[in-house]
């Protein structure tokens, strides 16, 4: 099976089409809107804190839609199925600010300060 790099990453060229096609869906989805605002929800930590699943969502014309599954395949991420939220792991720092500056930089390029094109705020 052949294997591309996409931005540090060795994913398989289904994996990388994939990515692409869930970044090119959330930038039409973010295009010419000035509430770039995310919403982070923790759904589930282990034990150790090492590992977390977060939901994902955004308010459109006052309805709230979950994105979770959009940004974990854009980002290359697990997704949790039983939660439906993104895996994440790691700590030390606010991982729904990560999560969401790795989306926001995926989106919108890691120059130029693309990692803070959305912003993040905690349900």
């Amino acid at each position: 099976m052949a294997r591309e790099e996409v931005k540090n990453m060795t994913v398989s060229k289904n994996q990388a089409a994939e990515m692409r096609e869930y970044r090119e869906k959330l930038r039409k989805f973010f295009k010419g809107r000035k509430d770039r605002t995310v919403y982070t929800n923790l759904l589930h930590t282990s034990r150790s804190g090492m590992f977390r699943v977060i939901g994902v969502i955004i308010i459109r014309d006052n309805k709230p839609i979950d994105i979770s599954t959009w940004a974990a395949k854009a980002l290359g991420w697990k997704w949790d199925r039983d939660r439906n939220g993104v895996e994440v792991t790691g700590a030390g720092m606010d991982m729904g600010f990560h999560l969401v500056y790795e989306l926001s930089s995926v989106l919108y390029g890691y120059k130029n300060r693309g990692g803070y094109k959305l912003e993040q705020k905690w349900l």
